[in-house]
């Protein structure tokens, strides 16, 4: 499995020094504690991919494999094939 977050949390957007995300900000998503990053102006969105992020993670943990019923699709990585989701 492999992985790129690239989620940058709604407030964060619109920060012209704000240039896509940051190395480890994963980490709060990947506990579902997106409001470690934003504080208080934690947005709906963010809040969904904290619960996305965890769960794929959660998954990851209990099976090895990250996909579970009601998660988008993780594909498994293929050496050769490009492929960013």
């Amino acid at each position: 499995w492999l992985y790129r977050f690239s989620y940058v949390a709604e407030v964060l957007r619109s920060l012209p020094e704000w240039k896509g995300t940051k190395h480890g900000l994963e980490i709060p998503y990947t506990f579902n504690l997106p409001a470690a990053v934003v504080k208080d102006k934690v947005t709906a969105a963010d809040k969904k991919m904290g619960d996305v992020a965890s769960a794929f993670w959660v998954a990851f943990g209990k099976t090895a494999n990250p996909n579970s019923a009601g998660q988008p699709l993780w594909p498994r990585h293929a050496p050769g094939v490009d492929r960013i989701i």
